[in-house]
């Protein structure tokens, strides 16, 4: 598997868990309102960023690029993920069922982009 062929894969799978979280909030929207919606948004785009942040520092790890750059991305990430949810749940400004519900986007988008790939490169 060359590189630019795991970047097609980790860019469908961005792709996929982007496009599941759209289709999630927007779901939510008439069945349980917009604050739970954008909860889901927010936890469809936390998953989105996270895919996003750790494919390209593994892939610059993989690659023997310089990483010391996103060795501090990912520090910094992780602090400013907790600190805002801190925030955002001390106001009570998103619901926490619902943000979960955002987050499993990931590994669901994760999941059918690997399994698509796979039949791809299988008929290729």
């Amino acid at each position: 598997m060359t590189a630019s062929n795991t970047e097609q894969i980790w860019k469908a799978a961005l792709w996929r868990v982007a496009i599941l979280g759209v289709l999630a909030s927007v779901a939510c929207v008439p069945a349980f309102g917009m604050k739970f919606a954008a909860s889901v948004a927010l936890g469809a785009s936390l998953g989105c960023g996270n895919l996003w942040l750790i494919a390209r520092g593994v892939s610059a790890f993989l690659s023997g690029g310089p990483i010391g750059g996103y060795s501090v991305l990912f520090v910094l990430k992780f602090s400013v993920v907790i600190t805002g949810l801190y925030l955002l749940f001390d106001s009570r400004l998103v619901q926490g069922p619902a943000l979960l519900l955002g987050l499993a986007t990931l590994p669901v988008g994760i999941v059918i982009s690997q399994v698509s790939s796979a039949g791809s490169l299988r008929e290729g």
